[in-house]
């Protein structure tokens, strides 16, 4: 998790996938009988690799936090939570140990902080040392502060590209937010979809026409719907299942001579059809995601090679 590249090569392959790596390995649950004095420097979260002096200890680039948060803002911030949260429970455990030669044990209501937003109530747990986690002023654990950095670091680019701060602040606080399973329910059918025009138009496969037309019909949508951007889709994000991403590897291939009959079957040939595959292709080409340009480019490729 630690290694440059690899928070980016696992969100390429699968974005909850990453999360899941990131929460098993930063998490340590704390033993049950804490001693007070063996985790004074131990709040339960597994520290940043040494990287030399010249290295900050903790940065908003460290960690595979800054790549998580871009795949999947929502999920990420959840991510993270966790991990604050275990990370604080851990340090509340050992503040309220008992002493040694006593058996009285503090309470963990004394260290925490009770606010209501909307009208829910939260609770989080730890003291003003938790706080300076955020700040980068203490030596709490580190990769907890890059996180918390790298979240800074992304909600600034939102509100840069005109986000309003007060539509972060429900993702950031949600209760139960999704962990799993793509944030877009159009993600895997869009993926099937761009695959089944693939095949039927690149490799020429014997494919239902009702299958194909369905196929391409659904991309067109996902565009349609895709407007405005997701949050989360910042300009370096990676998600090679995305569904703008499977409209990107597919749609550009109905510009084909052998897909007259697809266009035929869509009204794609008359002046209002046309208008809706320029206007779909025109939404991809100018996605601040550079990834889905890139698709759209690569499938480009099979129409410049075609004779008209």
């Amino acid at each position: 998790m630690e290694e440059l590249g690899t928070g980016r090569a696992l969100a390429a392959y699968s974005p909850e996938l990453l999360r899941s790596l990131v929460t098993a390995y930063y998490v340590e649950e704390p033993p049950e009988n804490l001693d007070p004095f063996e985790g004074v420097f131990d709040d339960g979260i597994r520290r940043h690799h040494w990287r030399g002096s010249i290295v900050r200890m903790a940065a908003y680039y460290r960690g595979p936090f800054l790549i998580m948060l871009r795949v999947g803002f929502r999920e990420g911030g959840a991510v993270i939570k966790a991990m604050l949260n275990a990370a604080a429970r851990s340090r509340v455990a050992g503040l309220i140990a008992p002493a040694y030669g006593t058996d009285e044990r503090g309470n963990a209501d004394d260290y925490e902080v009770r606010f209501t937003f909307g009208a829910t109530e939260y609770r989080l747990p730890g003291d003003e040392h938790v706080w300076a986690w955020y700040r980068g002023i203490s030596i709490g654990p580190f990769p907890c502060t890059s996180a918390l950095q790298a979240l800074e670091f992304v909600c600034e680019q939102f509100i840069a590209r005109g986000v309003p701060p007060a539509a972060l602040v429900p993702l950031l606080l949600v209760a139960n937010p999704p962990l799993n399973g793509p944030s877009n329910p159009l993600e895997a059918p869009a993926a099937v979809a761009a695959h089944v025009v693939q095949r039927a138009l690149i490799h020429g496969d014997q494919l239902s026409a009702d299958d194909v037309r369905w196929a391409a019909d659904l991309l067109l949508a996902v565009v349609e719907q895709a407007v405005p951007e997701r949050m989360d889709d910042s300009g370096f994000s990676i998600f090679s299942w995305g569904a703008d991403r499977s409209a990107a590897r597919a749609l550009s291939l109905l510009l084909l001579p052998r897909a007259a009959h697809l266009r035929q079957a869509l009204n794609l040939d008359e002046a209002q059809g046309q208008q809706r595959l320029q206007d779909a292709l025109q939404v991809l080409a100018t996605r601040s995601a550079l990834q889905v340009r890139l698709f759209l480019a690569a499938a480009f490729d099979s129409v410049w090679s075609t004779p008209c």
